[in-house]
């Protein structure tokens, strides 16, 4: 019985130890600095005021211990204290939410935030974009949970199209308990640093872009036991992101995601390279107008509508003769090998989740059906390429969420609709796109589809968006060797540090203003900003923003 007991206090006490060590690593690492602080937003003090800014590090928790680390944008500033009656509202999704490949100014959540802004009975409204790319519905659960301590009034959640590709998502492999316990574990700063073990490490793909890097040459042949597994994952963590904001009272608004189906091939379709020959004579007949040839290869392609790209042939053939093409396209980009645009199982067991739902905070915007109904093609106007919003895609959608919002908070009507009565010119106006910004834009778009999976599309795609701009700044050699290749705030960056240096101070003023409007918790944005007001003769202007400056460093 001694014995007994003896061996129960030593296990005890060895536990004890065993939880003490487990604490005072993770203490330790912490103190050191290792590993990623997973917090979306830290304080930082500007003119005596309490502001929130990005973590930098924040976004590493969602990409493996092998992918390269991306510093978080810092694009997000706002105060601490929320004022009274200011609505403030959180944008969670992918690279969709985030504006790509505008920057997030130029986004929806922009334009969003403009319109509550004026019908918001003289009170400001905040819409903070939490939108990254690569990023499924595991990032959305996880970092919707962390948002309730900022005092949200509503959540927005445009998501979809990465659960297959995304960061945590089909292609990581682990169950759905697995992912979930893996984003959980990563909280902590010893479990972090046993994911960064030599036996733990995978390589990366190496890929050009993220896009690149996160197909991996990795396909998914349509699949109805994957595609439902796919889309009850990204159900439940919908549903337990509603469940927890409905605890609360606050409102989430989720939309149908929708992708470019009118003019955006298949990536790849299955048993590709047994069609090759019927693939490209298809293409071939069509191109050269060709009716016998076109009329052989439809025989001949009506018993392999599995494939894709046949699929696709299919439903150029209907509109080409005028006829009703939508079902035959979402027939091709359902059967598309590589699914970055969503599949219709997970669209459509959104639809019913939502619409079954006795969640009073719960509102579900069926973007297809409003599309259809006012008339909007799902083509290469409304997305800058395979799914991103071109700008009128933006400006439609942030009208789609205002509609909701002014009905939930009981905004003033007119006031809230004002802006989307603009024409086109003066809407642009308020939201300005600099010469440079139509180069990065266009150099953004250009760079994806250059690369991976684009390259090797059968049908190749060709975007309306106007990807020759980058003609725009070349006239400059100095300036073109200077911005090219660059990320978007390396872009901004080097392209004021350049005007600087040539005296071309009102280019350096307007560039850096865009630099602070898409990154305003940024110090060198402001700091640049500050210089070029300074030479322009606007003293107090330029003190104003280097004190923001050394606050922000």
């Amino acid at each position: 019985m001694k014995k007994i007991k003896k061996e129960r206090l030593f296990l005890a006490v060895y536990i004890v130890l065993l939880i003490f060590c487990v604490v005072f690593a993770e203490i330790l690492l912490r103190l050191v600095g290792f590993g990623i602080d997973s917090r979306p937003f830290c304080k930082v003090k500007i003119n005596g005021v309490n502001y929130y800014r990005d973590n930098t590090s924040f976004i590493n928790k969602y990409y493996s211990s092998y992918s390269a680390q991306i510093k978080t944008e810092e694009k997000n500033l706002f105060p601490v204290k929320k004022a009274a009656g200011t609505i403030r509202g959180f944008v969670v999704g992918g690279s969709t939410a985030q504006g790509y490949p505008y920057a997030s100014n130029q986004s929806f959540s922009a334009f969003l935030e403009r319109s509550i802004n004026d019908g918001n009975h003289g009170n400001a409204a905040e819409v903070i974009n939490m939108g990254y790319s690569a990023m499924s519905s595991y990032y959305v659960a996880d970092v919707a949970k962390k948002l309730l301590k900022y005092e949200p009034d509503f959540l927005l959640i445009y998501a979809g199209h990465n659960e297959y590709y995304g960061t945590i998502s089909a292609m990581s492999g682990r169950s759905h308990g697995g992912r979930k316990n893996y984003l959980s574990l990563k909280e902590f700063r010893l479990f972090q640093l046993f994911d960064k073990l030599p036996h733990f490490e995978k390589k990366s793909s190496g890929g050009k872009t993220l896009m690149d890097r996160q197909f991996a040459g990795a396909a998914f042949i349509q699949d109805e036991s994957k595609d439902a597994e796919t889309a009850k994952n990204f159900i439940s963590n919908i549903n337990e992101t509603v469940k927890l904001y409905e605890k609360k009272n606050i409102p989430v608004i989720i939309f149908e995601p929708v992708s470019n189906i009118f003019d955006m091939p298949p990536f790849a379709g299955n048993d590709d390279e047994k069609y090759r020959s019927l693939i490209e004579e298809s293409l071939s007949a069509l191109k050269n107008n060709a009716e016998n040839e076109i009329k052989n290869c439809r025989e001949q392609a009506k018993n392999y509508q599995s494939n894709a790209n046949l699929a696709y042939l299919e439903a150029v053939y209907l509109a080409r003769e005028q006829r009703d093409s939508y079902s035959q396209l979402v027939k091709a980009k359902d059967a598309d090998c590589i699914p970055f645009r969503c599949r219709s199982r997970l669209t459509s067991e959104l639809e019913r989740k939502c619409s079954v739902s006795n969640s009073k905070n719960l509102f579900y915007i069926p973007t297809s059906a409003i599309m259809k109904k006012d008339k909007i093609l799902p083509d290469n106007k409304f997305f800058a390429d395979h799914l991103h919003f071109s700008i009128e895609g933006n400006r439609w959608i942030a009208l789609q969420a205002a509609t909701v919002l002014q009905s939930i908070f009981n905004l003033e009507k007119d006031k809230v609709f004002e802006i989307f009565t603009l024409d086109t010119e003066d809407f642009y106006s308020q939201f300005p796109l600099s010469e440079l910004d139509r180069y990065r834009v266009a150099s953004s778009v250009l760079s994806l589809i250059e690369n991976e999976p684009f390259a090797s599309m059968l049908i190749p795609y060709y975007p309306e968006f106007p990807v020759n701009n980058k003609n725009i700044v070349t006239s400059d050699a100095a300036l073109y060797r200077t911005i090219r290749d660059c990320k978007q705030e390396d872009f901004y960056l080097n392209a004021c540090a350049y005007f600087l240096r040539s005296g071309k101070y009102i280019q350096a003023r307007e560039t850096a203003q865009s630099f602070v409007k898409c990154f305003p918790a940024n110090a060198k944005a402001r700091d640049f900003l500050s210089q070029s007001l300074k030479a322009l003769g606007f003293d107090k202007e330029a003190d104003y923003e280097k004190n923001i400056s050394l606050s922000l460093e």
